[in-house]
């Protein structure tokens, strides 16, 4: 892959005459940046004149093969990868909306039902309590090693990835997520950089406008995936309509969904708002001992039947949510999260 020869001027003009770049010119731009040959000012050029044309496919693959390739691996073989059925249930993040962490609690509940989930998280951003503030909160050890995190995912089913350590040149755009304060591509890589690159994904978006883009990129690492925004939320909503694209073996279709439509009543938004990390934590023990708020049980069990639904063990989408809400009747998923306090400290 040769350098392209553009300059950045010329680069950044064709961007704001409406044009996008390559996924070779995106990717320079970005490595250029990490490796300072880019100042802070014109990446921050770079990122405000993407959003303002409209990212492409091609664009956000191109930044996110730059972040890749400075990651820190996770080590699981293809071969071995290959021998599981691994899926993630993550939000971008930036809904504004404060609702508790139902994707962390998902995880829990999916894991009680065989399924392995690996768990790409950070810590709060734009909420009051992020994935990692959560598990930390629950007593799990978020720095742990990639071989204990390995060991989890085998013997748990049930791991959680610490982006910080798996992708520190994050660090280097930080300062300037902080200071430009409007939402760039940036906001919407984290669901698309778990290092395990898992095959099935449920991934909730904070815009509706982004989420046939997020399902372009995922046809180059995932078989599966139902990429969604709920009326507001980054998540399969309980109060209105979902809406978004089902990206199964490379085909992508408009997805759309209600709560009627799997047996449940609808709830207000309000309803499943969390608050810091010791209320969100204090909700999460409740519904993984087979309690807490009938609007917080709804909400995870609809996001756990759509995993459920595709990943093909459940055979409608409804028929996942009877399972979810089974399983949530018992104590098995708060069984998980002591195995994994366990395994995660050893």
């Amino acid at each position: 892959m040769a350098t392209p020869t553009a300059a950045f001027p010329l680069l950044l003009e064709k961007i704001c005459q409406g044009h996008h770049l390559s996924q070779e010119q995106a990717y320079y731009q970005f490595k250029n940046f990490l490796e300072e040959k880019l100042c802070a000012i014109e990446i921050t050029a770079l990122l405000t004149a993407l959003k303002a044309k409209g990212e492409s496919p091609a664009e956000v693959l191109g930044v996110l093969d730059v972040l890749r390739q400075c990651a820190n691996p996770f080590p699981m073989s293809q071969e071995l990868k290959n021998q599981y059925t691994i899926v993630d249930c993550v939000g971008t993040g930036g809904d504004g909306q404060q609702s508790l962490n139902i994707s962390t609690a998902a995880a829990f509940v999916l894991a009680s039902l065989g399924v392995k989930v690996a768990k790409h998280g950070n810590r709060a951003v734009s909420s009051r309590c992020g994935s990692a503030d959560l598990f930390e909160k629950l007593g799990v050890n978020i720095e742990s090693t990639p071989q204990s995190a390995k060991k989890a995912l085998e013997e748990v089913g049930l791991c959680f990835l610490y982006a910080p350590f798996y992708h520190p040149s994050i660090k280097a755009i930080r300062e300037i997520r902080s200071t430009l304060k409007v939402k760039t591509l940036f906001n919407l890589l984290g669901p698309l950089l778990n290092p395990l690159q898992p095959d099935f994904l449920l991934v909730g978006v904070y815009d509706p406008k982004y989420c046939k883009l997020i399902a372009d990129v995922l046809k180059t690492t995932a078989k599966r995936a139902l990429v969604v925004h709920g009326e507001g939320l980054d998540e399969i909503a309980i109060h209105g309509k979902t809406s978004g694209f089902l990206l199964k073996e490379t085909q992508i279709t408009p997805f759309n969904l209600t709560p009627e439509e799997v047996d449940l009543p609808r709830y207000s938004l309000c309803a499943i708002k969390g608050q810091d990390v010791e209320y969100n934590a204090k909700a999460c023990l409740d519904l993984l001992q087979g309690k807490g708020q009938a609007a917080y049980r709804a909400s995870v069990a609809i996001n756990v039947g759509a995993v459920l639904w595709l990943i093909d063990k459940a055979n409608t989408l409804q028929a996942g949510v009877h399972m979810a809400q089974s399983v949530m009747n018992s104590s098995l998923a708060y069984e998980k999260l002591q195995h994994l306090i366990e395994v995660s400290h050893a």
